[in-house]
């Protein structure tokens, strides 16, 4: 690595240009110079570089000099499309319409033009925290959050492509401290099975519906995309989950599940018996269930005010006794009320996740934690009776 007078030596007439050169071998062979104005540039380029080299890097600085977010953007795009930001399954259609749209009005306007070598962790910090709404004034918390985690994850994406060394989004110990903090999480409702079969039997045309939902587990979208040849009947019945209807800015999409894997789902047998004669003689390729009209069955009207749902949510909450009242609960509760029946009823921790659809199960214990504090309990008793009756005869032997 050399630093050069590129002047000294040379007639004024040939002075021209930038005096200063700096350059470097990369930790790959390659050899690389950089023209500056000044000494001092020129001294502080060779510094930075020296300490990529000791660090192990092996990005070609200039990549992220000739290369800007725009150009980087349809890159990251097919990749979301094909894997996901961390290469497992593709994004959804809700996803990818949810990048779009924050790309579009809020990181291309800003840092569309700006190559990727250029862009600093105080410029991204200051942009976030003074971040404009679509509509003017402040955005959300929210807003800026969801921004703020895209934008990294595009960072995230140029480095892996090896354009830029370091996520500019990300401090020197990987924090992003200018990213809002999450509101509180709504808690999750769940309903005992006696309340359960409340609402379903309030829910005219839909008992079996709800009944599946709050015993399987399904998301909306999942449980209104069912098909009759979903319904695995048998001696082990069993729900074939393998795609979900997504509505997008009021446009609903049959695409695959959320995880974008397929899964099977076991059926209670008394909840597969009333599902036989909901799909008797009906096609294969129908759905389990339309709405009244014979069309899709959409979140919206299904569950807004002064739908089947709410009334027979209301007539629930007015048959409750007093002393055990029925919880204003929202559809979605209905999964997380399977699976706090599963868990109740023993099932291990990788059945719930398989009913749950998670990926992993981190997932399944990181959501439903809760519930499975009583269990270990629960576990620790059926071990000490164990215990006790091994030492109980231990101690009639020695007798």
């Amino acid at each position: 690595m050399a630093i050069k007078d590129l002047y000294k030596g040379k007639p004024k007439a040939e002075k021209r240009g930038k005096r200063w050169s700096a350059d470097y071998t990369t930790r790959a062979g390659k050899r690389v110079t950089q023209r500056f104005d000044t000494k001092t540039e020129a001294e502080a380029w060779h510094a930075e570089r020296l300490k990529e080299k000791r660090a192990g890097a092996t990005v070609d600085f200039r990549e992220g000099q000739r290369t800007t977010v725009s150009m980087l953007w349809p890159d990251f795009r097919d990749r979301l499309l094909a894997g996901g930001a961390r290469g497992g399954t593709p994004s959804s259609r809700k996803t990818m319409s949810s990048y779009d749209a924050i790309y579009k009005n809020y990181i291309e306007p800003k840092w569309g033009s700006a190559p990727l070598g250029n862009i600093r962790y105080n410029d991204i910090e200051d942009w976030i925290s003074t971040l404009q709404g679509v509509a003017g004034g402040p955005a959300s918390d929210t807003l800026r959050q969801e921004v703020a985690k895209k934008f990294r994850t595009l960072m995230d994406h140029a480095v892996r492509r090896q354009y830029i060394q370091m996520n500019p989004a990300k401090d020197a110990i990987g924090r992003a401290d200018y990213i809002p903090r999450p509101k509180t999480v709504k808690a999750h409702t769940y309903l005992t099975m006696a309340q359960l079969r409340s609402l379903a039997d309030n829910c005219a045309g839909y008992t079996d519906m709800i009944l599946t939902a709050g015993l399987c587990g399904l998301r909306f979208g999942e449980v209104t995309a069912l098909q009759v040849q979903d319904v695995q009947l048998g001696k082990r019945p069993q729900l074939r989950v393998w795609q979900a209807y997504s509505d997008v800015r009021g446009t609903v999409t049959l695409g695959p599940t959320k995880t974008g894997l397929e899964r099977s789902v076991p059926l209670p047998k008394a909840l597969a018996d009333i599902l036989a004669i909901r799909i008797a003689d009906r096609p294969a390729g129908a759905r389990v269930w339309d709405a009244p009209n014979g069309g899709l069955i959409r979140h919206g009207s299904f569950t807004k005010p002064g739908s089947r749902f709410a009334k027979a949510k209301a007539a629930a909450i007015a048959a409750a006794p007093a002393d055990d009242p029925f919880p204003n609960l929202t559809f979605h509760d209905l999964r997380h009320t399977a699976v706090s029946l599963h868990i109740s009823a023993g099932s291990n921790v990788k059945v719930v996740q398989e009913i749950a659809g998670h990926q992993d199960a981190t997932v399944t214990l990181n959501t439903y934690a809760g519930l499975f504090e009583s269990d270990r309990h629960d576990s620790a008793a059926r071990v000490n009776k164990a215990f006790g009756a091994l030492t109980r005869k231990s101690l009639e032997i020695q007798r």
